[in-house]
């Protein structure tokens, strides 16, 4: 046979084994994944999720089940209605500190510039393709499609600034997904609003974006993106409030408590940063077609009342309804990055007796925030992977927490008596001082653990919100354990004995209080059960405002 043809041959079959090789079908590499992973729960699940995907963008190609209080909010989105005329409202242009304001007005097709109308002539020139200027339904905004991308300048946000960023923007068209606002440089990771629908889903895989999450390296994810794109809200108009370490959609709070690591880029964009498909990873494979009306930028973090009445100007202007009472799962970030390893050590049991000092200050400023206008419904303390058939323990842990949203707006702080940590009497005793939490007639809206100066005690600061509770409603709850109370069906399930002779973190974790739908905690304390551990709470109903 001809040398040459042989030769030809060869390089088709090398090819084709590639080709084979390269190409798994998804189901395959889901089927791997989910082999290998195997984890215990769904917080668990989700948890891997995260970190196979620790710079922030990955969109994962595993199913994940939603908790009990995702399918509450995928079932029965919170009702809506119209911004009030009576809300205090207040022009974006009489807020001092405005640094940067773009409009589809401002936009010069001629040049292709977007200009600054703030009267700092902070013009966005850097422009890639040319965006179009499109008007429908009375809205004026500016079109491009996924080749079409805008760096701001570094004079309205960028690295070592405080700023608070608000858009107004949508996908347009269901199609695509992925990064609408993306940072630029600083190897920020950083994303505000549009990603990927969260928890990611096999199939459709990429094909409908999602909302209402924010990443950014140093911290991870401070809110989840799990609003899905669908055919029914495809062509709403999407407000968000974003600064470093607070997250706001459509005028409610979606970030919990977050350590203040998060990396800022060096330039904001739309479409055209660190994760566009030109410069991004192998899973950058769709960049969105996107839809702006308008941008703002501010030199400094705004107060919660400022940013308020700057959502209900854009709110009724965009004819965006306001949420009633929506119930969002708040993440409340502890430094998951700022790790050597990007994880936590593992939490070890320590010895009866001991002061078990070093559980103690694993607890040292977690905890959960709802924000001024929210309120705790749902909290427990997590580890991952505590016991791991495959993966043993890393012991990364956060308080999750759901959070009722738009109450009265309003907190009171409040402080335990601090607990000493380093002697070595009755565990019991210290946890029922530490954990004390009790709001009376308000309901729980954020709390954290600190440790003193000194590293000798510690100490629980709580606020109450203002928003008022029905206290003939209020009943006693007793925690749901993890791998005792709940989750039973998993082989993995956590092997944790909740006792307190084996230190505060063990007697606490994988506690869950959750009052259910629609009710509050006012309380969280300290209890046994058995000689173990079970905390206890009291839930009651919100007043009516």
């Amino acid at each position: 046979m001809n040398p040459i043809l042989i030769g030809g041959i060869i390089f088709v079959m090398v090819i084709l084994i590639v080709a084979v090789i390269s190409f798994r079908s998804e189901d395959d590499v889901i089927a791997e994944n989910q082999e290998e992973v195997a984890p215990q729960t769904v917080e668990e699940k989700t948890e891997e999720m995260l970190k196979q995907q620790a710079d922030g963008g990955a969109v994962v190609g595993q199913d994940v089940e939603m908790d009990e209080t995702e399918a509450e909010q995928a079932k029965e989105p919170p009702a809506e209605k119209e911004i009030s005329e009576k809300e205090p409202a207040v022009d974006p242009k009489k807020v001092s500190g405005l640094v940067g304001h773009y409009t589809a007005d401002s936009f010069d097709e001629r040049e292709n510039v977007w200009k600054d109308v703030s009267g700092k002539d902070n013009h966005a020139d850097e422009v890639r393709g040319e965006p179009e200027i499109v008007e429908e339904n009375g809205v004026k905004f500016l079109m491009g499609s996924p080749d079409v991308g805008i760096r701001f300048p570094t004079a309205v946000m960028t690295n070592g600034r405080k700023y608070t960023f608000i858009a107004i923007a949508k996908y347009n068209g269901v199609t695509g997904g992925g990064r609408l606002f993306d940072g630029y440089g600083n190897g920020s990771n950083y994303l505000s609003g549009y990603h990927w629908k969260w928890p990611w889903s096999a199939k459709p895989r990429g094909n409908k974006g999602g909302l209402g999450g924010a990443h950014r390296s140093g911290t991870g994810w401070i809110a989840h993106n799990d609003i899905a794109i669908t055919d029914e809200n495809v062509d709403d108009w999407v407000l968000t409030v974003d600064q470093k370490l607070s997250f706001r959609l459509n005028g409610v709070q979606r970030s919990g408590r977050i350590q203040p690591f998060a990396v800022v880029p060096q330039q904001m964009t739309i479409n055209y940063g660190d994760h566009s498909r030109e410069n991004g990873p192998w899973w950058a494979t769709q960049n969105p077609e996107w839809s702006v009306a308008e941008i703002l930028f501010y030199n400094k973090e705004l107060d919660k009342n400022t940013i308020r009445k700057l959502e209900v100007h854009l709110m009724k202007k965009y004819k965006i309804k306001q949420q009633m009472r929506p119930e969002i799962n708040t993440l409340n970030s502890f430094t998951w990055e700022q790790q050597k390893d990007g994880w936590w050590k593992t939490v070890e049991d320590c010895n009866g007796g001991s002061s078990c000092k070093e559980q103690f200050q694993v607890l040292n400023k977690t905890g959960a925030d709802c924000g001024d206008e929210g309120a705790l419904r749902r909290v427990n303390l997590h580890t991952h992977h505590r016991n791991h058939q495959k993966h043993g323990g890393n012991g990364r842990l956060w308080w999750e927490s759901t959070c009722i949203q738009k109450l009265k707006p309003g907190a009171t702080n409040q402080k335990t008596n601090y607990v000493s940590i380093s002697d070595e009497k009755n565990i019991d005793e210290k946890l029922t001082k530490l954990v004390g939490m009790k709001c009376r007639d308000g309901a729980l809206n954020a709390f954290d653990f600190e440790e003193s100066n000194d590293g000798s005690r510690m100490r629980t600061n709580y606020s109450c919100s203002a928003a008022r509770v029905n206290e003939n409603s209020c009943t006693n709850i007793q925690a749901q354990r993890y791998g005792v109370d709940i989750h039973k069906n998993y082989k993995a399930t956590r092997n944790n004995e909740r006792n307190p002779n084996k230190g505060p973190y063990t007697a606490s974790e994988g506690q869950q209080l959750d009052c259910g739908t629609g009710r509050v905690l006012t309380e969280i304390r300290y209890a046994e059960d058995n000689n173990l551990t079970r905390l206890e709470g009291t839930c009651c109903n919100l007043e009516d405002e």
